[in-house]
């Protein structure tokens, strides 16, 4: 018995994978003066990968699990700095209505693990965190 694959629907499904079927709707923000003992609680308690750091009500930058795992705890005071100390910035963005695909891409080129996803207008709708 041989089973037939129809490369056109094959096809349309890839098409139809948007980065809005993916993300976590929401956003997760801290002030960039947060300290990141704080910032740290927040994650925890949560249960969060990644928050965003504004500034004026603006997003200017992203602080990860990842990061938190670099940091080096051996400095004196380091849990006593504001977050915007150790935020990477800028964040990279993707539209909602994106492929996924162009997502993985970001994920790859940029070696990054979560994408501020925005709408229409640009403004923040959520995030994609690497699949």
């Amino acid at each position: 018995m041989t089973t037939s694959i129809d490369s056109k629907s094959i096809n349309n499904t890839h098409s139809s994978l948007l980065v809005s079927h993916f993300m976590h709707y929401g956003l997760v923000t801290c002030p960039s003066d947060t300290l990141i003992r704080n910032v740290i609680q927040r994650f925890n308690e949560q249960k969060i990968g990644s928050i965003l750091v504004e500034d004026n009500q603006e997003i200017i930058g992203i602080w990860t699990r990842t990061d938190f795992v670099k940091l080096d705890i051996t400095q004196p005071d380091i849990l006593s700095q504001p977050i915007k100390m150790v935020m990477n910035s800028p964040v990279c963005r993707i539209h909602q209505d994106e492929l996924i695909s162009s997502a993985t891409f970001l994920f790859h080129k940029m070696k990054i693990r979560h994408l501020l996803v925005v709408d229409q207008s640009g403004e923040g709708v959520g995030v994609l965190s690497e699949l």
